[in-house]
């Protein structure tokens, strides 16, 4: 693997060389002159214990793809379609299983459809009725798509100019200093997670397995990195890498989003759903410079934040919300804005403040909420929570270290 390492880094000196002489010059034309993609259609991981029981997961559609311009920008790019842990373990109490997707992106239909009757393979033939697995098929973001994209110079100053993400006296305080910029785009879709207290109890149990059999690859795997060892020590001696160029100041954005995070508490008794929490619209914007900590910009925001009990029950639909954004209001539930550095905190609007002598602040906006409380909901999610603390609380004094 180091062999490895020093060549691609040799490789990536040339091209940097190569690209020296045009990246002076704004006048010439830019045109790509390299791009590579690979796609992988599916993956499946099945482990099972030596009763035949045991997990899958799954993950289709997922292509790769980067590019190399001669003006010294680069781009790269990673989209997966759909992903999902099936959970078949057995569980000492034998109680009903109504939802054995553990972990599952957007999926062709509602995942209670594949829960009746068992009918979890009709995942993979939906996704091949829609053409997911032909050779010309050019892949899906339907779980996540994230690009990373690398500006020099005249493009970089650019973008910092018009990035409305972050406060725009911060961006101009930096913007004619910077040489590079490295932008990382990441949306993501939605993430379901049921939680059942027994079914994850199960898997605390199996974990120790796993673990064993991961010690067992390491040690096999350390064996095979010793027999290398005398020839890693020859290369570096006889194949050193030429430096890294000195490419100037690099700033660091990190742009992320997910539209919609929803953790279902199903009853241990029966694997109903008794409560359901979503984190929809959240956006996380980081900004630093690379290899300082004196400047940094960072921004969170969570659109909603809903805990709803489950519509089988007798409670009206309008009390079903225990917690959530208050109905009149439209704007995001809490917006949190950090600012670290003269730059950074000299551009943010805190006040009552002599920001001058201020290292670091925060703004925090948090937006009405609405409560509910009835006597019921509040005294289940109460015994529900005491259960499941009570369960791990358990398990992890009975467990082996």
């Amino acid at each position: 693997p180091a062999v490895g390492e020093s060549t691609f880094v040799r490789s990536k000196n040339i091209i940097h060389s190569m690209l020296k002489p045009r990246q002076n010059n704004d006048g010439t034309a830019a045109m790509e002159f390299m791009h590579v993609s690979v796609s992988l259609l599916k993956l499946s991981l099945n482990i099972y214990t030596d009763h035949g029981d045991g997990l899958e997961a799954h993950l289709v559609s997922v292509v790769a793809s980067s590019s190399l311009i001669t003006d010294g920008t680069s781009s790269s790019r990673l989209s997966m379609g759909w992903f999902w842990i099936l959970d078949r373990l057995k569980s000492e109490q034998q109680l009903p299983r109504r939802q054995r997707l553990v972990f599952h992106s957007n999926l062709p239909r509602p995942a209670t459809d594949y829960a009746d009757n068992d009918n979890y393979s009709e995942i993979m033939n939906d996704l091949a009725r829609q053409g997911v697995f032909k050779p010309n098929y050019e892949g899906s973001a339907e779980l996540a798509d994230i690009n990373i994209v690398k500006l020099r110079n005249s493009k970089a100053r650019a973008y910092h100019d018009q990035a409305r993400e972050f406060s725009r006296s911060y961006m101009q305080s930096i913007s004619a200093s910077v040489d590079g910029a490295t932008v990382v785009n990441a949306k993501f879709t939605s993430l379901f997670v049921n939680w059942n207290p027994i079914a994850i109890k199960t898997l605390f149990a199996a974990k120790s397995e796993v673990l064993d059999f991961k010690e067992r690859a390491y040690s096999t795997y350390e064996q095979m990195s010793k027999l290398q060892q005398h020839d890693l020590r020859l290369s570096s001696h006889q194949d050193k890498p030429s430096p890294i160029d000195n490419l100037g100041i690099n700033s660091i954005f990190i742009l992320a989003e997910m539209e919609n995070f929803e953790i279902s508490l199903n009853s241990a008794q029966d694997d109903q759903p008794l409560f359901t929490m979503t984190m929809s619209g959240s956006k996380v914007n980081y900004h630093s410079l690379e290899g300082s900590n004196e400047n940094s910009e960072i921004s969170l925001v969570v659109g909603d934040f809903r805990m709803e009990s489950s519509s089988s029950g007798k409670i009206l639909q309008s009390y079903r919300t225990i917690l959530g954004l208050a109905p009149s209001v439209s704007t995001s539930l809490l917006t949190v804005k950090y600012s670290k550095g003269a730059n950074a905190v000299g551009s943010s609007n805190v006040g009552g403040a002599d920001k001058t002598n201020c290292e670091a602040c925060a703004e925090i906006v948090l937006s009405p909420m609405r409560f509910v409380h009835i006597h019921s909901q509040v005294f289940t999610l109460i015994e529900y929570v005491s259960e499941v603390s009570h369960m791990l609380q358990m398990f992890i004094a009975l467990s082996p270290q």
